[in-house]
């Protein structure tokens, strides 16, 4: 009986985790139809890591420069992708 009772136990945890998961999925999928978010590594979950904005093209992307910077100490490089929802930007 205990054994049934902790397998019915692990089987609820488990499923709660997977419909969570699920939600989240769905969530992710619905802000990465605007174009202006960039919500996963990638961009998609196709990780296609291309934007269709418009602004920056081929021909002004020479005129790009650095707004800020921020050093966090380590001597050796960071590599990330940033991720956009909405206004902000998180690194």
């Amino acid at each position: 009986m205990r054994k049934k009772l902790w397998i019915l136990s692990c089987v609820s945890v488990a499923a709660i985790f997977a419909a969570n998961a699920a939600m989240a999925n769905d969530n992710l999928e619905q802000m990465s139809k605007n174009p202006k978010n960039w919500v996963m590594q990638g961009g998609n979950y196709e990780h296609w890591n291309y934007s269709t904005l418009k602004q920056i093209n081929a021909k002004n992307v020479k005129n790009l420069q650095p707004m800020w910077t921020f050093s966090t100490g380590v001597l050796r490089g960071h590599e990330s992708s940033p991720l956009v929802i909405g206004d902000v930007m998180y690194l």
